[in-house]
């Protein structure tokens, strides 16, 4: 009986494996952001060798040690004129800039040697190297290629005109294939013993502006927002065989094997960063995964398990793709607006859709997850909490109280209408409380049809509520807030610590706050004004986070970010998702994440691994940036900490990602600094009540943080 027993136990354990390998995911395994460093310009190119990286930066190329890639530090500087493009073979370096080209000898990546230059009749865009030639993007006047068997004396070829601006060019044995502007891609015959001609081209739908070559096929950054792929196996006759669209403007591509790398900019979204694509098929290429960064990727260089991004302003990114896609997603609910708030419940997530009501959803099966029950309201619905069998939906001006004893067939109970916008809710026991303009307002909903207002507290501006301790913690305007609620009536604050934040969680005596461009770990202790441990910057706008075991889960802009919180001193990023539109929530239940992708609905993810291993600690300063007061009526101060001498750029957006002022400043000193901006635009018109983003980006990085502008009070 027991032989049997036991091979029986034995199928029934390694059949369910799967089942238990799939109760959460090691994100670190995925697509993910490793380390970056600040070049002091704007990086418009890379190029890797073994462990360097060359970064055109502005007037300069900075030579960066890439040994340990989340702590890349800078080797050496070579200054150049209107640097644009760079490449590398062996121990030469070989750079195109305004004058021509200028080759160096990096042996020794510290002290790189020059050797020789040659002037070009315009500035060299683009480079490429194949063998003992070089080959030279010229603009307007087309194709250079140089001689350049002895480095030290550099021999043009002449100059072949191309129709278009010549603004990249890739290389294999016999012809060189050119990313022609409006010229299309134009490919020329190299030969030794013959002239260069030009003997076939292709228009591409937009702007051809980064190209690389793998195979038969080129592959195109196309200005029209495309990936395009081009048939090159009769070079006389290339022809567009396939693309891929991107939400932006492609300005680099590398290609590795079956696999695209696009550094993209998106002016208008902000959705600027990483694409990777799978051209093992080049007539159905497929996007497989992309990762978000704060400024446009402008090159984009790949060696190993790594994609070196050249991103503007941020300097050098490093990103590891050894496993090119995203992270499982293992349930979707399109949800009939803008996914704003979810709030858990069993098997039941109750979500505030903004003008679509509340959408009751069952998620007994997550890959399956359902629409069971929904319900339009008057009022917008931007946040929600559950308490027995009603749900509070809170928007602009009211609060909406509806009986989901039956999940299926929702009813409103009744409606509070307050005066000024509600920014957060939170109940319990027949009593909601919304943080307001006016501070914290007690509402007693015990008898849902007649709601009545029993208290307000004037505590700031409370932007998120959670119980914690037999508490009620508010994150305020004026910081963290602890009170005593018992007493609905009479509400008494029991500690105030100084840190403000948007959305606030807790693990023990630590307070998650995020804030401006990433999160900040307090310890509040058992008295006093708490202490801060550590805080880490994060690519985007944080929104709300949530934590689960030793990981914290922020939802930022455009993706997930996933925190490992076990050194609560030294937060680090494990990895992330990027999603389609602006993540606005994120809630957890049962070893699932539920986030709120607005228009694209609900997402549902496993938890991280515990497991998982450490990452190292990014290095990557940023400068520091908060508003006060905020919200404003009119006016706010931005106060802007920075240690690097040099100017900044101080910009303001509204939500859709449009700008609305520019406050940059030339210079200043390292310190403090106050800029006020007076609720106007370019302009000079008063702008709307609402919220915008304020990017302050300066030589050490860029951080975001965002104030809600008010106007008059709505009248009653």
């Amino acid at each position: 009986m027991k032989a049997t027993i036991v091979p029986l136990v034995l199928l029934l354990l390694l059949a369910c494996q799967p089942c238990m390998a799939q109760e959460c995911t090691h994100y670190e395994n995925y697509i993910r952001y490793v380390g970056g460093t600040f070049t002091g310009g704007r990086a418009c190119d890379v190029a890797v060798e073994g462990e360097t990286a060359y970064v055109v930066s502005s007037n300069n190329v900075l030579i960066v040690g890439v040994e340990d890639p989340a702590h890349p530090h800078r080797v050496g500087r070579i200054g150049t004129t209107s640097g644009a493009a760079v490449a590398v073979r062996g121990r030469y370096l070989y750079i195109a800039e305004g004058s021509g080209l200028r080759i160096f000898d990096v042996s020794d990546p510290a002290h790189p040697v020059a050797r020789g230059s040659l002037a070009t009749p315009a500035p060299a865009l683009g480079i490429a190297v194949y063998g003992e030639f070089v080959y030279l993007a010229i603009g307007t006047a087309g194709l250079c290629p140089v001689f350049a068997a002895d480095p030290d004396h550099p021999k043009s070829l002449g100059v072949i005109d191309t129709p278009g601006t010549a603004t990249a060019v890739a290389v294999d044995a016999s012809y060189a294939y050119v990313a022609d502007g409006a010229g299309g891609v134009v490919v020329i015959r190299i030969r030794r013993d013959s002239p260069p001609r030009i003997v076939g081209s292709v228009d591409a739908p937009g702007d051809a502006r980064g190209i690389a070559l793998q195979g038969t096929h080129a592959y195109v950054a196309d200005g029209r927002g495309h990936m395009d792929v081009i048939d090159v196996s009769v070079p006389a006759n290339p022809r567009v065989e396939a693309w891929l669209d991107f939400p932006g403007i492609p300005r680099d591509v590398a290609v590795v094997g079956g696999t695209a790398y696009v550094g993209l900019e998106d002016v208008d979204q902000y959705r600027h960063g990483l694409y990777v694509a799978d051209i093992s098929d080049p007539s159905r290429p497929v996007l497989l995964s992309s990762l978000v960064t704060r400024r446009p990727a402008c090159g984009v260089a790949v060696s190993g398990r790594y994609a070196y991004l050249a991103n503007d302003a941020d300097g050098l990114s490093i990103i590891d793709v050894s496993n090119p896609v995203y992270p499982p997603i293992i349930g979707t609910v399109d949800t009939p607006w803008e996914a704003c708030h979810v709030c858990i419940r069993g098997n039941l997530a109750y979500e505030a859709d903004d003008r679509g009501g509340i959408q009751i959803v069952d998620v007994s099966d997550p890959a399956s997850a359902f629409i069971v029950g929904s319900i339009g309201l008057a009022n917008l619905a931007d946040c929600i909490s559950v308490d027995g069998n009603y749900a509070y939906a809170a928007g602009v001006y009211a609060l909406s109280i509806v009986d989901v004893s039956d999940p299926a067939h929702p009813r409103l109970a009744g409606t509070y209408y307050y005066g000024t916008p509600i920014f957060s809710v939170i109940a319990s026991n027949g009593f909601a409380w919304i943080g307001t303009l006016d501070g914290l307002v007690a509402i007693d909903a015990r008898d849902p049809a007649h709601p009545r207002q029993v208290s307000v507290l004037n505590i700031g501006w409370p932007q998120d509520l959670e119980f914690h301790g037999g508490y009620l913690c508010a994150a305020a305007t004026a910081g963290i807030e602890i009170l005593d609620v018992s007493n609905p009536a009479a509400p008494v604050i029991v500690r105030s610590l100084p840190f403000y934040g948007w959305s606030i969680a807790f693990v023990g005596n630590l307070a998650y706050l995020v804030e401006g461009g990433g999160i900040a770990v307090v310890d509040m202790g058992d008295s006093g004004q708490g202490r801060l441990l550590g805080t880490l910057n994060l690519p985007g706008l944080p929104e709300e986070i949530a934590i689960s075991g030793s990981y914290a889960y922020v939802a930022t802009e455009y993706s997930l970010e996933v925190i490992d919180i076990r050194d609560p001193t030294s937060p680090r990023s494990q990895g992330a998702i990027d999603l389609p539109d602006f993540v606005r929530g994120v809630g957890l239940a049962d070893r699932l994440v539920f986030v709120c992708d607005g228009s694209t609905g609900l997402r549902i993810l496993r938890v991280q691994c515990e497991s998982g291993r450490q990452i190292a600690p990014r290095a990557r300063p940023a400068p520091v940036a908060s508003v006060s007061p905020n919200p404003c009526m009119g006016r706010t101060t931005i106060r802007l900490s920075a240690q690097a001498r040099g100017g900044g750029n101080i910009r303001i957006y509204d939500t859709a990602g449009r700008l609305v002022r520019d406050l940059s400043t030339r210079g200043f000193v390292p310190g403090d600094i106050e800029i006020e901006w007076d609720g106007r635009d370019e302009a000079g018109r008063p702008v709307a009540q609402g919220i915008y983003l304020i990017r302050v980006s300066t030589s050490e990085g860029t951080t975001t943080t965002r104030v809600v502008m008010l106007r008059s009070r709505r009248p009653s």
